[in-house]
C-alpha cells in the first residue's frame, strides 16, 4: 500500500529516480538540523521575559498615552465645535438657498435662451463664490488648529507596539526542511517516512516498507549521508 501511494503521489519519480529525489532530502533534512540547533539554543524562558517585560512596557505608555489623549480631546473639542458652528453659519449665509435659487433660475433661463456667454458668466460667478466659500472655511479650520494648539498643545502621539522576538517550534524545523528540499508537504513527508525505517536500522529493517531495487541501491549509497541527520528525522 505504501509503495503504491508513494508512485501515485510522484508517479515514479522516487520509486524509479530515488537518487536525485535522496539529495532533496538530504538538502531538507540539512536545514532542518540547522533550525533544529537554533531551537536548541534559544533561551525560551529569556525570549517570554524579555516580550512580556516589552509589553508591560507597551501597556504603561499606552495607558499614559490614553489619559494625555481624553485630556488634549476634553481641551479642543469646544473650540472645534464652535470653529463648525461658524463655518456651518457662514456657508448658510454666503450661500443661502433663496440666493441660489435664484442663481438656478439665471441658469436656466439663459439655457432657454441658448444665451451661452451668460452661462459661462454664471457658471464662473458660481465657481468664485463656491471657492471662496472652501477658502474661508479652510482659514476657519487653519484658525481653529492654532487656538486648540497655544491651548491644548500637541495631540499625544500613540506609542508604537512593540515588536516580539519569535519562539521557534517545531513547525519552522519542517518549513525549513520543505523549503529547501523544493517538495510539497505531502511529498516531503512520504519521502522521509520511507527513508527514516531504512536509515535507523542501517538498511537491515524496513519497518514494513517495500522498497524497490533502485531504492534499496540509492538509500545504501546515501545511507552514510542520511545517517547524520537521524535524530532530527526520530525528533521532527
Amino acid at each position: 500500500m505504501r509503495h503504491l501511494l508513494t508512485a501515485a503521489l510522484f508517479g515514479c519519480a522516487f520509486l524509479c529516480t530515488p537518487e536525485p529525489r535522496l539529495d532533496q532530502v538530504l538538502k531538507g533534512l540539512a536545514a532542518e538540523a540547522q533550525m533544529a540547533a537554533r531551537i536548541d539554543a534559544q533561551d525560551d524562558e529569556g525570549i517570554q521575559r524579555q516580550n512580556q517585560k516589552a509589553q508591560d512596557d507597551y501597556d504603561r505608555k499606552y495607558s499614559d498615552y490614553s489619559k494625555k489623549d481624553e485630556a488634549w480631546e476634553r481641551c479642543a473639542k469646544p473650540i472645534e465645535d464652535r470653529a463648525g458652528t461658524q463655518m456651518q453659519a457662514y456657508g448658510a449665509s454666503a450661500m443661502d438657498s433663496a440666493t441660489m435659487q435664484k442663481v438656478a433660475d439665471r441658469i436656466k433661463a439663459a439655457q432657454e435662451r441658448g444665451d451661452m456667454t451668460e452661462l459661462r458668466r454664471l457658471a464662473d460667478s458660481v465657481g468664485k463664490a463656491s471657492m471662496a466659500v472652501a477658502n474661508r472655511g479652510q482659514a476657519m479650520s487653519a484658525g481653529a488648529n492654532d487656538e486648540i494648539a497655544r491651548t491644548c498643545g500637541a495631540r499625544p502621539v500613540e506609542p508604537e507596539r512593540p515588536t516580539m522576538q519569535t519562539l521557534l517550534g517545531y513547525q519552522d524545523v519542517r518549513r525549513a526542511g520543505l523549503d529547501a528540499s523544493g517538495f510539497d508537504d505531502g511529498q516531503y513527508s512520504i519521502i522521509r517516512e520511507r527513508v527514516l525505517p531504512f536509515v535507523v536500522t542501517n538498511g537491515k529493517d524496513s519497518g514494513g516498507m517495500i522498497y524497490t531495487e533502485s531504492e534499496v541501491s540509492a538509500l545504501q549509497a546515501k545511507l552514510a549521508d542520511l545517517a547524520k541527520y537521524v535524530e532530527v528525522m526520530k525528533s521532527y
